[in-house]
Formats: C-alpha cells, structure tokens, sequence
C-alpha cells in the first residue's frame, strides 16, 4: 500500500517545514505551499500533485482565504470529500463557526501540540 498524500497551505515557513518533517516521520508523503494559489495550480490545472488524502489549511493566506480555499474545494466534486483541517491563530467563535459551515472537519489553534497533528492526520486517513 503507497503512502498517503497530504498536503500543507500556510504561509508560515517554519509552519510547513515542522508539519512536513512530523508527518512524514509517520510515514506520510507531504507537500506543503505557502501560496494558496499555487497549490490550486499544480492540483487542478498542471496536475502536479495528486489528490490530497487530506489537507492542513490556514486560514490567513496571501491572496485568497483559508475559508475561499475550503469553498473551492468544497465546489468541486473531484475533492469534495478530501477532509479538511484548518489550522490557525484565529480562535473566535465566528472563525470557528464559518470553518464549519465551507465544509472544515476539524479546526486546530496554533500553537498547537505534534501529537494532537499526527493523530487527527492518522483518524482522517485511516479509512481512505
């Protein structure tokens, strides 16, 4: 059985490299993008990435929302169903409650633990 894809959208540096370093101990293969844009790009349009298993998604990114990112997503039915993880220094009720309501699974405040990381990205892929 190959390895599962996840994928990282966060315009944090040292975000993805301790996101892609955690995971990919786990055995994960790990692609993170600080652009948003970017990321939709080699997903949709150049192909050249596959389909996340799942996806880490912060909600303040330059150019385009987190919240946008989860409702293009959502949109489309080839990655409808991809879990969704945001991940973010946002922590009101309001950011909480719209995460929901595009289509989020989960929702996680940085600073936020490894462990609790590993094992949301362990239930989400178990089954998929």
């Amino acid at each position: 059985m190959s390895a599962k894809f996840l994928m990282v959208i966060d315009d944090s540096p040292t975000i993805c490299h301790i996101l892609e370093a955690a995971l990919s101990r786990q055995g994960y293969q790990v692609r993170s993008f600080l652009e948003p844009l970017l990321a939709l790009h080699a997903l949709f349009v150049t192909g050249e990435v596959p389909l996340p298993d799942l996806l880490f998604v912060n909600l303040v990114l330059p150019r385009m929302n987190g919240f946008q990112v989860i409702q293009l997503l959502r949109n489309y039915p080839q990655s409808k169903y991809i879990p969704i993880i945001v991940i973010t220094r946002r922590d009101g009720l309001v950011d909480h409650l719209k995460a929901r309501l595009v289509g989020a699974n989960e929702y996680v405040t940085k600073p936020f633990k490894i462990q609790d990381i590993v094992e949301l990205a362990r239930r989400y892929t178990q089954s998929a």
